[in-house]
This record gives structure tokens, sequence and C-alpha cells, in this order.
């Protein structure tokens, strides 16, 4: 229980630092705050079950899954992608969040682009991000705990930043009913609490977003689905936490629209992933009209690259 409560602290302490609310905060535009030094990205490790009553948000994303129980859990099941594919899931996600801040004219400083930071280089490991129980850390990142003052002069002075980010995802998975009692399958849950300063160390925003994945998988009574194929539905969740983001504090990017959580209702109809995808054909166009790459377009939309030329040879 001790161990327990330590890391629902550890998990919080960052993102309610000084205690200040969200309703405090004036709205920014991140944009007049670059450069934006990325300060840490981390999340759980594996993709625990949700359960919405319950009132610590730590717990929620951990549930049946602490300490020394995911360590074991992780041990015998070794093949399961929902654990062995946390590295790779926290690292796609840190990408995402920095792909979409320079999309919208933010410039952005993070340990791929400028390793030999100190705030950095002393944390990095060449075989990747730093592990601590049910946390990890993206590729090059620590699990900061806290964002001081002291700590924001000192990213600022080495690194000429403006603003100085610190995000933590929440990566679990969802049941989905189609008449609120039968389960016809699972989908991915994400959810990205966001906190940032100034270079003085001033709170400039702290949100959070949540998302759950329109598409959805098979699932029958035993816990038998097919892990890989849920695993792959959660970059396109992942983008949609992201984007919600940066919509509220970026200049908007056109024809990109959040998915919010009660827009989740689609997944009761059986053509729910198919009108996700033509939604998805058409902010692609909008997108590659608007002076996108196809690989920037492929990246906020979650098509395939060849689906997005397909388009491109249409306009």
């Amino acid at each position: 229980m001790k161990k327990r409560t330590f890391y629902a602290l550890f998990f919080t302490t960052l993102l309610s630092c000084l205690v200040i609310s969200c309703a405090s905060l004036p709205q920014v535009n991140l944009t007049d705050y670059s450069p934006l030094a990325v300060a840490t990205v981390y999340a759980n490790t594996g993709l625990p079950w949700y359960e919405e009553d319950r009132s610590s948000a730590y717990d929620v994303q951990q549930t049946g899954d602490g300490l020394i129980t995911g360590i074991v859990n992780r041990a015998i099941d070794s093949k399961n992608p929902e654990y062995t594919l946390t590295q790779e899931r926290i690292d796609g996600a840190e990408k995402s969040l920095a792909s979409a801040l320079r999309m919208c004219g933010v410039s952005v400083i993070q340990p791929s682009t400028n390793p030999d930071f100190s705030f950095y280089k002393k944390n990095s490991k060449a075989s990747g991000g730093v592990f601590s129980g049910t946390s990890a850390a993206a590729t090059g990142y620590h699990m900061r705990t806290n964002a001081s003052r002291a700590l924001a002069r000192k990213i600022s002075q080495e690194a000429g930043a403006k603003s100085i980010l610190y995000a933590a995802f929440t990566f679990q998975k969802v049941k989905v009913s189609d008449d609120g009692l039968h389960i016809k399958g699972l989908t991915p849950r994400v959810s990205l609490k966001v906190f940032a300063s100034d270079a003085s160390g001033k709170i400039i925003l702290n949100s959070e977003y949540k998302s759950n994945c329109r598409e959805w998988v098979s699932y029958r009574t035993g816990d038998v689905y097919d892990k890989e194929e849920l695993c792959a539905l959660i970059p396109s969740c992942i983008n949609d936490v992201v984007y919600q983001f940066t919509s509220d504090f970026c200049e908007k990017i056109e024809g990109v629209e959040p998915v919010l959580e009660d827009e989740t209702s689609a997944l009761v109809s059986d053509d729910s992933a198919s009108a996700a995808s033509r939604k998805a054909r058409v902010t692609a166009k909008r997108l590659l009209n608007s002076g996108f790459t196809v690989e920037e377009t492929a990246e906020l939309t979650g098509l395939s690259e060849n689906e997005v030329n397909k388009l491109l040879e249409e306009n």
C-alpha cells in the first residue's frame, strides 16, 4: 500500500506542481513561447484496464497491475505486446507530440535533435528509455518529478528555451458495449496530462486530454482478443489527444478535428470503422490542399502513406 501510494504521488506531483488549477491560468499560444524544450515524456507500462469509477487517476491506469504485480506479469507474459511494445509506444507518443508542435510553428528542443544538452545527456540510455516500476520514460528522457524554477532557468539558459514542457501519457484498454450490457470488443483509451512553464518557471498551462479510439477489436469472454491488433490502434488515439492539446495552445490546424470522449458512441455501430476511415480521408484531402506533405498528412490522420498518395493523385 505504501509503495502504491508513493507511485500515485510520483505520477501526479509533476502535473499538479504548485497546486494551480487550469481555470486560473490564462490561455496561451505556444508559438509565443518558442523555442520550447521538452523536459520529459513518460507513461505507464503495459495496457491495464480502465475503470471509470476509480477516484485516483493513477489507480485507474494501474488497475490490477501494481509495482510488484506488474514486474511479475511482464516476466510471465514476456511475449505480450501490451508490455513488450511499451518503449515503442511511448517513443511514438513523444514523436507525435514534437511533430505536432513543429507543424504549429513551434521550435522544439528534444533529445533526438539536441542530445548534448546536459539535462538530456546524463539521463539518456543507448538501449532505450528510463524504466521505474510501472512507469517508463521516452528514450533520452528522465521521468522528472518536479518542475522547479531553478530547473526551468537551467534549461532555458543552456538551451535558449522560452518554455519548458512536461508530458505524461496514460495507456489503457476499455470494453466496448453495443447495448450497455453485451461486450462486443475492446478499444484503447489514451490520456495526456501536459504542463508547461516559461523560462522563469512560471506556469503557463496545465491541462489534460482524453480519447477512446473509434475502432475496436473483437472480444470474447475469458479475455480472448487479439493483443497485437489492439496495440495497433493506439497511435491514432495518441494523435487524437495530441491534436486536442495543440488546438488549444497553438495556431489551429485547419481540417484536423480532435476526437472527444463523448464521440465514442460511434463504437456502437458496425459502420464505425468505415466512418472513421472516410473522415480521415476527408481530413487528409484538406491537409494536402493546405500544403502539408504526404508524410505529415499520414501522421496526422493515421492513414498510410500509400493511401495519402492515392488521395494526392485524385486531387
